[in-house]
């Protein structure tokens, strides 16, 4: 199942899970830990969040220092 099931609402995750239940082996993962290690892809929200820092000046490029 994909690591960012939080971001569906109840009906779609039902749908979800029967769909990836009768198509895909069984796995287990824990969805708060795969989005806490960056292992998710940005939801919308998140993306806008990113962009904003494009409008502000701030170069895609830039990293975190460790």
């Amino acid at each position: 199942m994909t690591s960012c099931f939080d971001i569906f609402t109840t009906e779609e995750q039902r749908i979800l899970k029967k769909y990836w239940k009768e198509n895909f082996a069984e796995k287990k993962l824990v969805y708060s830990e795969r989005r806490a290690t960056g292992k998710s892809p940005l939801t919308p929200e998140e993306l806008l969040f990113v962009g904003s820092f494009r409008l502000d000046g701030i170069p895609p490029t830039l990293r975190r220092v460790p």
